[in-house]
């Protein structure tokens, strides 16, 4: 065993010292300081390469943070020394066992950092999305971001063994086996997890968002997990539920609407005469056109008319937008609005209708 070692540490000394006596000096010089050079300047040299990128997020309206520009420039950074330290060990040519094993520590270190700052790229861009209202919005939590960060690490370490020359035919062969039962046997939760995905990247909702599905179910979005929905009821409660239903369901997403609308039919009497009528329509119409709490526009149109005639009352129908697209401001809205037309029929001394029955009394026939 002694011997062995003996041998090798013999053998690598002389291929390098032939190494040595045969090398160009300003090759060894220059394979010096660029390792050097780079690492003294790798924190301007990544500002300077970060440039590019900014430009491009900006062409597509995605302005990079500070925070996220300084995790970038680290990154970049790693990306520049490494690259530096293995086109010096390359220009080298440096022979021998140990030489070969640095060289491969130095490929594992670039790689590593390559795949760093493509995990930085996909955080930052997991982060926007849900910055921007994007499909990762609605899922709350920290699965994604986790995901993506597995993902990159075993992209990674398959990378760094096919380097070394491993043959992952086999271990892949074997891998796909075992995802092929794994899927069978959760295949409840990869359904659920594509529809969340889905729903994500449709953006039907959002976190907040007040939506109604399956049927008349209604509440609050909370949160996106990975296998479900979680909403909130009106009363309190939370609904879990699972993402393929709620993908598969017509929804109603309320929150989305520009504007609230109410239509009324506001009765009164028979006896009012059809110029008051015609008072009653105007001064509410009026009313409403010149109330900020109301729209007013193309897109939006408000009619206070004539509607129809029932058994015990003319019907006025209101048929307006609030400009709001919240409950509070729809309340207050018709608050003042209720308010309103009761002066208006005060003012006009018209009368609102309400059910009548008419029972005509007589003598009961003799027989």
């Amino acid at each position: 065993m002694t011997s062995s070692l003996l041998l090798f540490y013999m053998s690598e000394t002389v291929q390098l010292t032939d190494w040595w006596i045969s090398a160009d000096p300003y090759m060894l010089l220059a394979a010096v300081l660029l390792p050097v050079l780079i690492w003294l300047t790798k924190t301007p040299l990544a500002k300077f390469l970060i440039l590019p990128l900014a430009s491009i997020a900006r062409a597509f309206h995605i302005e990079i943070t500070t925070a996220e520009k300084s995790r970038l420039i680290i990154a970049i950074s790693a990306i520049c020394v490494a690259a530096a330290f293995y086109i010096s060990y390359s220009f080298l040519g440096v022979p021998g066992t140990v030489s070969q094993l640095l060289g491969a520590v130095i490929r594992i270190a670039l790689i590593v950092t390559l795949f760093r700052f493509l995990n930085d790229l996909l955080q930052s861009a997991i982060a926007k999305a849900a910055q921007s209202g994007g499909s990762y919005n609605v899922i709350s939590g920290n699965w994604l971001p986790q995901f993506a960060k597995l993902v990159v690490i075993v992209l990674m370490i398959f990378v760094i063994l096919q380097g070394w020359g491993i043959d992952l035919g086999p271990a892949l062969t074997g891998l796909g086996i075992a995802g092929a039962a794994v899927a069978l046997a959760a295949q409840d939760l990869l359904r659920n997890l594509i529809a969340g995905v889905s729903i994500g990247g449709e953006r039907r909702f959002k976190v907040g968002d007040w939506v109604n599905f399956g049927g008349g179910q209604q509440g609050i979005i909370e949160k996106m997990e990975l296998r479900s929905t979680v909403i909130r009821n009106f009363d309190g409660s939370k609904l879990f539920v699972p993402n393929s239903e709620l993908a598969n369901s017509v929804l109603a997403n309320f929150s989305e609407r520009d504007a609230r609308r109410i239509r009324w039919s506001v009765s009164t009497t028979y006896s009012t005469s059809p110029e008051v009528l015609e008072a009653l329509c105007d001064r509410i119409s009026e009313f409403i056109f010149e109330c900020d709490l109301f729209l007013k526009s193309e897109n939006f149109h408000c009619f206070v008319k004539l509607h129809e005639l029932k058994e015990s009352s003319v019907d006025i129908l209101v048929d307006c937008y609030v400009a709001s697209n919240t409950w509070e401001a729809e309340l207050n809205a018709r608050h003042v609005l209720i308010q309103e037309i009761k002066r208006i029929f005060a003012d006009l001394n018209a009368n609102f209708a309400f059910p009548t029955i008419n029972v005509l009394g007589g003598q009961q026939a003799q027989p």
